[in-house]
């Protein structure tokens, strides 16, 4: 427990240096361990994430089916890179870790102006770095997606779909992205409130009727009829105490929407997309529990609205409100992978035996 809550805090510090150091080396090196630290400890695991022997056994199958399986191409690209050089499982962990990490990085501090880059790589740690050391592709693919939402802003179309299909590449759950692009006008301008709540609205009976939404383009595409079993598993997944932890940022949000958007327009689009991620966890009501998960890829955003949300407090001297934000993440952080044990990452063990 003490190890991850450590490395989130000196990731969270060295962060914050790496925008406020008056010294280029001093911010350069900063940036070096927000990026090895995290993915050291998630290199040199062992049997941690539920599916850690899952990746284990793919790496070594790769080696001699190649590019056959259903793992999308990038991360099966890198299992053959490091296989040919001789390498381990370890060091596909490392490598996907320091794209994911750089990812991440990269996607907060192009919202430095704007929110504390401490606060919200702090948030990552608690929230979601744990949950890659089980979800190894689609964290990969979170991260990119995260980044790739500064191309939606600044209207650089070849640039987002360049990185959002590197981002399916890892999961292909990634290309729900892409439509986004083309809803900016909807979703990231602040006078068309009530057609964004037309759209959530839509969203939502598409949610309820995914299932027959979904099944004719996955068996009439190539490669995706693997997901159909999926659609195919009718056990509910909805948890009432899991989707209450998400509507307190949500709430929180809407309380601070006008003093945050007048500093950056930004904001608009990026609690948006978290909300779109809150429509997409009702899929686990209707049976599609694994359907579900496509919601992080827009969730993450979650990240960035902690950030928002601690300075826009700070600003107006409620420093007690954002002390109880970011104590309720670490609460989060507590009972999902503490308590409950979830994902399969508490206690901590590394290959030398730690």
């Amino acid at each position: 427990m003490v190890i991850y809550f450590l490395v989130a805090l000196i990731t969270a510090i060295c962060s914050e240096i790496s925008v406020k150091s008056n010294y280029r080396i001093v911010r350069r090196f900063n940036i070096l361990l927000v990026i090895v630290i995290p993915s050291l400890l998630y290199a040199f695991r062992y049997g941690i994430g539920t599916d850690y022997f899952d990746y284990v056994s793919f790496f070594h199958r790769s080696q001699k089916t190649g590019f056959s399986g259903r793992f999308e191409w990038a991360y099966v690209l890198i299992n053959l890179i490091v296989g040919k050089l001789n390498g381990n499982i370890q060091i596909v962990f490392l490598v996907t870790s320091i794209i994911m990490m750089t990812f991440i990085y990269s996607a907060v501090r192009h919202y430095a102006k704007s929110l504390n880059v401490g606060v919200a790589m702090f948030s990552y740690m608690m929230l979601y770095y744990q949950m890659s050391f089980n979800i190894v592709r689609q964290s990969v693919a979170m991260a990119i997606c995260l980044y790739c939402i500064k191309y939606i802003h600044d209207r650089k179309f070849l640039k987002f779909s360049f990185f959002v299909l590197i981002a399916s590449g890892f999961h292909i759950s990634a290309l729900l992205l892409f439509p986004f692009y083309f809803f900016y006008k909807i979703l990231g301008e602040k006078n068309k409130k009530w057609t964004r709540v037309l759209f959530y609205m839509i969203a939502l009976i598409g949610v309820i009727n995914i299932g027959s939404l979904l099944r004719p383009i996955l068996r009439n595409i190539p490669g995706l009829s693997y997901y159909l079993i999926y659609l195919d598993n009718y056990d509910s997944d909805f948890s009432i105490g899991l989707f209450a932890r998400f509507i307190p940022f949500l709430l929180i949000g809407l309380f601070l929407y006008n003093p945050i958007w007048k500093r950056d327009k930004n904001f608009i689009l990026i609690f948006s997309l978290y909300t779109i991620s809150l429509i997409l966890k009702l899929t686990g009501l209707v049976g599609a529990k694994f359907i579900s998960r496509i919601a992080l890829n827009f969730e993450v955003t979650l990240i960035l609205l902690v950030a928002y949300y601690v300075k826009s407090f700070n600003k107006r001297g409620e420093l007690f409100a954002s002390f109880a934000l970011l104590f309720y993440v670490v609460i989060n952080w507590w009972y999902i992978y503490i308590y409950t044990g979830s994902h399969g990452t508490f206690p901590y063990k590394s290959i030398f035996g730690l």
